[in-house]
């Protein structure tokens, strides 16, 4: 099967309904695989760029606005994209303007000699990818599931508790706003409705209620941030600490570095609460972009063999595969009663394929016995027993039913 959701597979006889289950849920793949090798083109718009631009006329400001506008959302762009370390030289590259797919303009007033206009912009995926490829820039271009923000005040000066949690919840809801490489969503919570008595440490959450939480918003993952304000009684050397603990679908929780802002007046609070939850949430994002950079190694195909115990576990399991980021192609190549064989394109090799499979809590292992691997549930497998000379050869792939084609 080259594109397409559909298979001529040829089966045992005498397999079972089971066996045509996991046929009918073959048919389906083939779309799913087809969208998870396109870019996702939102992570490539850059909207709302303000120009104001003056010159000897109107068309010489247009051109200066929409040339400052360009190199603005080519910024944007990298800010969002390329590693921190990185961004200054990346949003500096020359000539972008072939990158750009197109642009549209809205709120636009002209006069003789002066242009404003708001500009959104939309760029190709794959020129992008060459130009910070051709600088070794480390990017990412693969978007994560969403994350629900659980936003806790756990302490603040008396009498300044609601304005202050009022602050933290407005402050994420506006991070949210902004496109990322981790889409947030913001839960109407205090804390209390997942378990947390103790508002001062994220680790007292009720790990059942806040994953029933996120599921709630249509997230697998949820953070827990807790702010606290701190200071004398007289409002002198306030400032605002926020501890974060980020809970993936399964295993412990994750804390993100501790961070703490001074606070000045109080009529300042509201933009030092906006860069506090900003600032996390580049830390989300940092943790997100090392493990899904983009690899300049030559797409391989590598063959696996996935258990087919039951039809829950295939579609569980096709969910997971699919999802994995940077994979071109997930390809079912055909199922028999015990086993699905699955093709996957992934840059690298079957090592680099393994740690992308180990981070989704995958385990991929070689069977030097029948030249195939398998790919299980990393929960399920037994420790792994070294034989000598069971190193898998280059280029190793799994057998599996006859597919004609």
């Amino acid at each position: 099967m080259k594109d397409g959701p559909f298979a001529i597979v040829v089966w045992p006889a005498g397999a079972g309904s089971l066996l045509a289950l996991l046929l009918a849920a073959l048919v389906v793949i083939g779309p799913v695989a087809a969208r998870a090798q396109s870019p996702d083109v939102d992570l490539f718009q850059v909207n709302g760029i303000r120009v104001d631009e003056t010159d000897q006329t109107a068309a010489a400001a247009r051109m200066k606005a929409l040339n400052a506008g360009e190199r603005r959302a080519w910024e944007v762009l990298v800010d969002r994209l390329v590693d921190p370390a990185q961004r200054a030289r990346m949003a500096a590259l020359p000539n972008v303007g072939d990158a750009v797919k197109d642009f549209s303009v809205t709120d636009e007033k002209v006069s003789a000699v002066r242009y404003i206009a708001t500009l959104n912009y939309t760029f190709r995926p794959d020129a992008v990818k060459r130009l910070l490829a051709g600088r070794n820039a480390r990017f990412a271009v693969t978007r994560s599931k969403p994350l629900l923000v659980v936003p806790v005040l756990a302490m603040a000066p008396s009498g300044q508790t609601g304005d202050a949690a009022t602050l933290w919840r407005n402050a994420w809801q506006g991070t949210a706003r902004n496109r990322g490489l981790v889409p947030l969503r913001v839960a109407a919570s205090d804390g209390s409705d997942i378990g947390l008595s103790s508002p001062d440490a994220a680790a007292a959450v009720d790990r059942g209620r806040l994953a029933d939480l996120a599921r709630r918003n249509d997230a697998d993952e949820a953070l827990v941030t807790i702010a606290a304000v701190t200071g004398a009684s007289d409002g002198s050397s306030r400032s605002l600490k926020v501890s974060s603990v980020r809970y993936p679908a399964t295993g412990n929780g994750q804390p993100l570095p501790d961070k703490t802002f001074p606070l000045g007046a109080a009529e300042g609070d509201a933009g030092v609460f906006n860069d506090a939850a900003a600032a996390v949430a580049q830390d989300v994002e940092a943790v997100w972009r090392r493990s899904n950079t983009v690899s300049t190694k030559a797409v391989a195909i590598t063959t696996v063999r996935v258990p087919t115990v039951t039809l829950d576990d295939w579609v569980a399991m096709r969910r997971r595969l699919t999802d994995i980021p940077q994979a071109e192609q997930v390809q079912v190549v055909s199922v028999s009663r015990d086993y699905a064989v699955v093709a996957i394109s992934y840059p690298g090799g079957p090592d680099d394929l393994a740690a992308a499979l180990g981070k989704r809590g995958l385990a991929m292992r070689y069977d030097s016995s029948s030249g195939q691997w398998t790919v299980m549930d990393a929960a399920s497998l037994p420790p792994e027993e070294p034989t000598a000379g069971s190193a898998p050869p280059d280029g190793a792939s799994a057998g599996g039913d006859e597919v004609m084609q």
